[in-house]
């Protein structure tokens, strides 16, 4: 296949590649944006800071918006090249379906790349990126949010409630924390925020404290077995979590899979026991399953694309959105299963690769051979008349 050709097929799917990424980006990040102005709004977030943390979540979404772009780029391609005839004139002049896969290769060694970058390392740098400001973010929420004489509920379940703040060295005075999760109320004199780096975490320092709590009885405002706890000093660590869940990120100060290089889900797969395992060892498989799909999604669009159809851009997106979600349901279901350890941890996360990439080389070698599937003769009548399906010239004789 000549070079002004392979030029020509890459300028065919570069495009709608660009469109692709653009637009699956967007829709993934949809959910996030509506999350972003309410906790900008409402909780007082600073724009800055919620713009940094969307540029570090940004390699976990192009890890699965390069993929799909991908897919939709060679069908569209191959869709508008077929419905042109341009494909036909392309074999009558030799030049096979097989040779028609050298540019499509050349992408798909591109995207590939990109995305086992965005896999194994962006997404993980990034995923610690985002603790990290979420972090700052607490500091920020937790030393200047805090006012006098309001209660604040930005913090777990805690509602805080403080009389008097010395700004300059982070005292309070006059506490009130009600633990709406247990039940628990805690009345204490004065209070001290700690910070630890290492940790990442925010805690409340109280001192001269009483702890009240209760069981709720059947009936309203009826309480029964009250405890009143009296305390020197009591430490509680404050996190954001409805802005963490806000970006599905855990606070805990443990290192989370996702946080991880792949050195350091090897180590955890050695250090952990078969059941404490399963996590990390899906992490792992993921990271090397997801860039595969590139491969597997390019060897199922060509033959996908290269029916004719009455309208490409429709019919094109149409069929690139089923296979995709197909796809991430089994990946999905996979990542649960193996997390659960009812499967082997690995089968689950490769299982759709296998299933989509059998499928895809079966329909090319059918399609590059040109075997014709047919139906019976009834089935393709009333097709036709509901116009599903149209008949093609039938070939000369020899």
């Amino acid at each position: 296949m000549g070079s002004t050709l392979q030029r020509y097929f890459l300028r065919q799917m570069l495009g709608p590649f660009l469109v692709g990424v653009a637009a699956f980006t967007a829709i993934l990040l949809i959910i996030k944006i509506l999350k972003l102005v309410e906790l900008v709004v409402s909780r007082g977030v600073p724009l800055v800071k919620m713009l940094a943390v969307f540029s570090y979540v940004m390699p976990a979404f192009l890890e699965v918006a390069l993929p799909m772009a991908l897919l939709l780029a060679v069908i569209l391609a191959f869709a508008r090249l077929s419905a042109d005839s341009e494909i036909t004139a392309l074999k009558s002049s030799g030049i096979s379906l097989y040779q028609m896969l050298t540019p499509v290769g050349i992408v798909v060694s591109v995207v590939f790349l990109l995305t086992l970058a965005c896999s194994i390392h962006l997404r993980a740098w990034g995923n610690h990126q985002v603790k990290r400001e979420l972090y700052e973010i607490t500091k920020i929420r937790a030393t200047a949010g805090l006012k006098e004489r309001v209660f604040n509920d930005d913090f777990d379940n805690y509602v805080i409630y403080v009389q008097n703040i010395e700004p300059v060295n982070n005292t309070l005075h006059g506490i009130l924390i009600a633990d709406l999760g247990k039940n628990e109320t805690v009345v204490a004199k004065e209070g001290v925020l700690i910070t630890s780096e290492a940790r990442h975490t925010l805690t409340l320092r109280l001192k001269d404290g009483a702890l009240h709590s209760f069981t709720p009885g059947k009936r309203p405002y009826q309480h029964k077995d009250y405890q009143n706890t009296r305390f020197a000093q009591a430490d509680y660590t404050l996190n954001l979590k409805k802005l963490a869940s806000a970006f599905d990120r855990p606070s805990a100060e443990e290192k989370d899979p996702k946080e991880m290089t792949l050195g350091e889900l090897r180590r955890a797969i050695g250090q952990s026991q078969t059941s404490a395992a399963a996590e990390p060892r899906v992490e792992f498989h993921r990271r090397l399953a997801v860039p595969f799909a590139c491969l597997v999604f390019a060897l199922l669009g060509v033959p996908l694309g290269v029916h004719p159809s009455r309208s490409v851009r429709a019919r094109s997106f149409a069929t690139s959105l089923a296979v995709i979600f197909l796809y991430y349901l089994l990946l999905s279901t996979g990542e649960t299963l193996g997390t659960r350890n009812v499967t082997w941890p690995g089968a689950g996360v490769w299982l759709p690769n296998v299933i989509f990439g059998l499928l895809g080389a079966i329909l090319f070698v059918r399609e590059a051979r040109e075997i014709e599937v047919r139906l019976p003769l009834g089935i393709v009548q009333r097709l036709e008349k509901k116009g599903l399906i149209w008949s093609l010239p039938a070939k000369p004789e020899p």
